[in-house]
């Protein structure tokens, strides 16, 4: 899948450098530097695992993002696959992983309206411990592994 980049105009200090080389400074009397942010990434429903998948004739699906700064994005709704505690659901490729195990509410339009689901540091997101799940609408923003972030971008 190929990554676009969207110009977005952020102003910076005058001699303001970054280390993976997102942010360009344009002339030395400009203060105005480019930061290219990637686009969304949608997750194919080959890539989910347990029978878990996107739905159909909706327009936010699984996807996710991940911000020059290192914070990761993810938003969109997912239709249930197997619903058992300690399900995985998906994994976080390189770059896109936490430090450590985090645990986040997520919407569920069935049973107790919210759950927990964590994603380790290896990347699986997975069930918390309910089992009351239908569907889950994701809307999570967390910081990046800082050395798997900076082995992905440079």
């Amino acid at each position: 899948m190929s990554v676009q980049p969207t110009d977005i105009p952020v102003p910076r200090p005058v001699g303001y450098e970054s280390k993976v080389g997102i942010l360009e400074e344009k002339s030395p009397s400009d203060h105005v530097h480019t930061v290219k942010l990637e686009e969304w990434r949608t997750v194919p429903d080959s890539e989910f695992l347990n029978g878990w998948n996107n739905p159909t004739g909706v327009p936010t699906q699984f996807r996710y993002l991940r911000e020059p700064s290192g914070f990761v994005h993810i938003e969109g709704k997912l239709d249930a696959g197997t619903v058992a505690p300690g399900t995985d659901i998906y994994t976080m490729p390189l770059g896109y992983r936490p430090d450590a195990d985090l645990r986040f509410p997520v919407v569920t339009d069935t049973g107790l309206g919210v759950i927990t689901i964590i994603i380790h540091a290896n990347g699986l997101i997975e069930l918390g411990p309910s089992s009351a799940v239908a569907n889950l609408y994701f809307n999570i923003i967390y910081e990046a592994n800082r050395e798997t972030y900076d082995a992905f971008v440079n």
